[in-house]
């Protein structure tokens, strides 16, 4: 931080500009001012350039801030322009290079240790810890599996405290449901939570384990398992806390299978307790003999609607509704704008085109657009809700929201932005594949040619959004796995149904030979390149990975 006291004559001075250049003139003459002073380029003389590179920047966001706010300053005061300049960027994201570094050089040492010492349990379990730190646990599947190691799987507590050791647990088990072995993950949470680990994210995890065996959801076919395991794992759920309206009417239901009515009409009462709009619960409610009167004699009376729009293919696709506000076309798009003429069960696939509406009906000049927007606003999707508040906001106005669909430049850094709020909920279709091509352009060239490792970081990470919304899921576990191998911890962790997060489409041919090119070069030159920002050696081969075979001691553990 910088004070700066100079005339404001001084400081256009700076550029040979007068103050009553234009903007753009300002700029260019900062950008080459900036480049002929850079140290980069002055290698003789570093000590005054970095001094004039620096004087630069405080001039011009000095002169910058006085030409947007001009009565902030006494621009000719005998003092001149008196302002404190913090010159600094955000990045926007969190990149602690030691601590990359210090969890790389954890797992090296860990890795190194067991290799020594293959038998020892607490070696293992080092190991295992730094795995998850340095995002390497994948490569560890055969140990993670070991049932001395999880048998042993607590001792992380009194290795590392109940912070750490919750975080590795909690992944731990994780990757184990994954692995379909959901019973042995829940053994680590169940231990844990013995152990005294009674925080949120473990509670949580337990519940979330307990349902999905409740549920089947672990089970190939997905079907629910015998009456008395789902009242075991459910009832569990209860004693964790967690008071739930569906648990309780679950129970209901697999007691009243064993037929157990009393307890089923007990569990049953209190879920109606917990919540007297309970849904989903008729059939049960029926066979118990509690469902409301009123409820049965609404719904014999109830009357078939008729709708408009019964099918998804009768809903235009947003890049249609597109076309039709770029032509003026608005009677067709105010026909769709109407959600009373929609089946409630199509309303869902209709989303993306419903949100693209919205956005467009601020710039029609029917005054029947504005009632059609009000009324959308009720929308249960927080994204249509946001779309009709921005097309209120400029309705009238003349204002258009300006989408450059042209290749991008670095003066565009917010189009990816733009583009992602149009497209990330419609499905895909070939109408968009110019802008997808560029917005893909973009990024990777944003990943190749950035210098620090949160543009380099925060571009793979957004093109792995894309990607996966192009259902090019592979490219995108590719991107993730390096990520997490050469800058662990700044990376979200996959959830075990990453998969659903990949949208199942086919893309075009013709968009498909277009971006190849683009992600074989991120592929070959994305890993050296964070390798480079990030200072920090190439992860370690796969084959240096230890396969987890080894006999591990069954004898008492030490302490």
């Amino acid at each position: 931080m910088t004070h700066v006291n100079r005339s404001s004559k001084e400081l256009y001075h700076t550029f040979s500009l007068s103050p009553d250049c234009s903007d753009d003139e300002l700029r260019q003459a900062y950008r080459r001012l900036l480049f002929i002073n850079h140290p980069d380029l002055n290698p003789s003389n570093i000590e005054e350039a970095t001094r004039r590179t620096q004087e630069i920047n405080e001039a011009y966001t000095t002169l910058k801030d006085y030409r947007e706010n001009p009565g902030t300053f006494s621009v000719d005061s005998p003092n001149g322009i008196s302002v404190r300049v913090d010159f600094s960027f955000n990045l926007g994201l969190q990149i602690d290079l030691k601590d990359i570094a210090r969890r790389k050089d954890d797992f090296h040492k860990a890795f190194d240790n067991f290799q020594n010492h293959p038998t020892d349990t607490l070696a293992a379990l080092r190991l295992i810890h730094a795995s998850f730190e340095a995002e390497r646990y994948k490569e560890l599947r055969e140990l993670l599996k070991h049932p001395v190691l999880i048998d042993a799987s607590v001792i992380l507590i009194k290795l590392f405290g109940i912070k750490k050791a919750a975080n590795t647990l909690i992944r731990w088990a994780d990757q184990l449901r994954q692995m379909n072995l959901i019973e042995q993950g829940l053994q680590i949470l169940e231990d844990s939570y013995s152990a005294g680990m009674t925080e949120e994210p473990i509670l949580d995890e337990l519940r979330s384990f307990h349902y999905s065996i409740a549920q089947g959801y672990q089970t190939e076919d997905k079907k629910k398992p015998e009456p008395s395991i789902r009242i075991k794992h459910l009832s569990r759920i209860l004693d964790l806390g967690f008071q739930l309206d569906y648990i309780y009417k679950l129970l209901a239901e697999a007691y009243f299978e064993t037929g157990d009515t009393i307890n089923a009409l007990s569990k049953l009462k209190r879920a109606y307790e917990i919540n007297p709009e309970l849904t989903g619960a008729v059939k049960i409610s029926r066979a118990l003999g509690i469902l409301p009167q009123q409820e049965q004699q609404s719904r014999s009376k109830s009357v078939k609607v008729n709708y408009v729009f019964n099918l998804p293919e009768q809903i235009p696709h947003p890049s249609q509704i597109r076309i039709w506000a770029s032509e003026g076309s608005w009677d067709k798009i105010i026909a769709f704008a109407d959600l009373n003429l929609y089946s409630p069960r199509i309303i869902p696939s209709a989303r993306s085109t419903i949100r693209q509406i919205a956005a467009s009906l601020g710039d029609c000049p029917d005054t029947k657009a504005k009632d059609l927007l009000c009324a959308l606003q009720d929308s249960v999707y927080w994204d249509v809700r946001d779309a009709c508040k921005a097309s209120l906001d400029r309705w009238g106005k003349g204002i258009k929201p300006q989408l450059v669909s042209e290749p991008f430049t670095d003066q565009q850094k917010d189009i990816e932005e733009i583009l992602w709020n149009m497209l990330v909920f419609e499905a895909y279709h070939p109408a968009s594949d110019d802008k997808y091509e560029s917005v893909i352009t973009y990024l990777a060239n944003r990943t190749l040619t950035s210098n620090t490792p949160a543009e380099v970081l925060g571009s793979l990470r957004k093109l792995t959004r894309w990607l996966e919304m192009l259902g090019l899921g592979e490219m995108a576990q590719w991107i993730r796995d390096l990520i997490r191998h050469e800058a662990p911890g700044t990376y979200y962790v996959d959830s075990h149904d990453r998969e659903n997060y990949v949208q199942k489409v086919q893309i075009s041919d013709n968009l498909q030979a277009k971006i190849n090119p683009i992600l074989e070069n991120v592929k070959i030159y994305a890993s050296g390149k964070l390798a480079q920002v990030l200072a920090s050696q190439m992860h370690i081969k796969k084959s240096n990975i230890p396969s987890g075979n080894k006999k591990l001691p069954k004898q008492k553990l030490n302490k």
